[in-house]
């Protein structure tokens, strides 16, 4: 009887033991960014090239007790790894690493991995992913600007976008050269902007009679954004590719948003505001980079 009693209690026993196995044992060394003003430590957007600082601390795992041996840092983007950095035959039992790096110069996702191995073969690893982005250009921004046509005397007809000077046709003559586009009120074209390249601009204005000898082009469309998105526009914003052919733009009514690229590539919008009843006058807000 004593026999059954230990038997079934050695039974009972291993059943136990086998119910509750042993937590595995982590035996990889330690591994943790350095935090702070500045440094990335997780998934992070950023402009293109913007720079920014990342480091880790390393040390020995505390059953092992087995030295730093490497550390590696791998940046791949369109699934091509770049070693950016590698260090081996450290052993120490602590090791340090920070640097100043920048983000990626093309738009898209790049994942840093940081890994460190100890004597044991053991490793450790750590990542993020910068999502880059195309940077803004800086914007300067010229707000209720009135212009007047051709026979307008209150207010000028030509603008110098870099600027956002209004000139009247005599004192636009001696900068013909900063002069972007031109505003007048057309007997078909209607409300119109115009480059100094423009046929009809330079009619109405008759520029080659005035002895005008620079003629800018400047390009028009229609805005891909609406006035609230004008509105919104800040000192940086990217601006979308350009894809107009015609050096004016006819028939504007208020509300209407204009996008124009200048002789000198730079981008820019011009928000309707008012047109005077008789036409001949507009108010405009002007934002374009600098």
């Amino acid at each position: 009887m004593g026999l059954l009693i230990l038997a079934g209690a050695m039974v009972m026993s291993a059943c136990k033991k086998d119910d509750d196995p042993e937590t595995p044992v982590d035996n990889t060394p330690v591994l943790n960014f350095i935090g702070g003003a500045g440094y990335v430590t997780q998934d992070a957007e950023m402009t293109v090239g913007e720079a920014f600082k990342v480091g880790i601390n390393a040390s020995e795992n505390a059953n092992t007790k087995r030295n730093i041996a490497s550390f590696k840092v791998i940046r791949t983007f369109n699934n091509v790894p770049i070693t950016v950095f590698e260090e081996t035959g450290i052993g120490d039992p602590n090791y340090t690493w920070e640097e100043d790096v920048f983000a990626n110069t093309e738009a898209g996702q790049e994942r840093w991995t940081f890994t460190v191995t100890d004597n044991g073969g053991q490793t450790k690893e750590l990542a993020f992913v910068i999502t880059t982005v195309a940077a803004g250009a800086d914007v300067s921004a010229y707000l209720n600007v009135n212009m007047g046509s051709f026979n307008d005397t209150d207010y000028g007809s030509f603008m110098a976008t870099a600027t956002g000077t209004v000139l009247k046709k005599a004192d636009a003559f001696a900068v013909q050269q900063t002069i972007d586009f031109a505003f007048y009120l057309g007997a078909t074209n209607g409300s119109t902007f115009g480059a100094p390249s423009n046929a009809n601009v330079k009619t109405v204005f008759a520029l080659e009679t005035a002895g005008w000898t620079t003629f800018n082009t400047t390009m028009f469309e229609a805005a891909p954004i609406t006035g609230a998105e004008f509105d919104a526009i800040g000192a940086t914003f990217e601006f979308p590719a350009f894809t107009g052919n015609a050096d004016d733009i006819k028939q504007l009514s208020p509300g209407d948003v204009v996008y124009f690229k200048t002789h000198t590539d730079k981008l820019g919008f011009i928000k309707i505001n008012t047109i005077t009843k008789d036409g001949n006058e507009i108010n405009i807000d002007v934002k374009v980079m600098d």
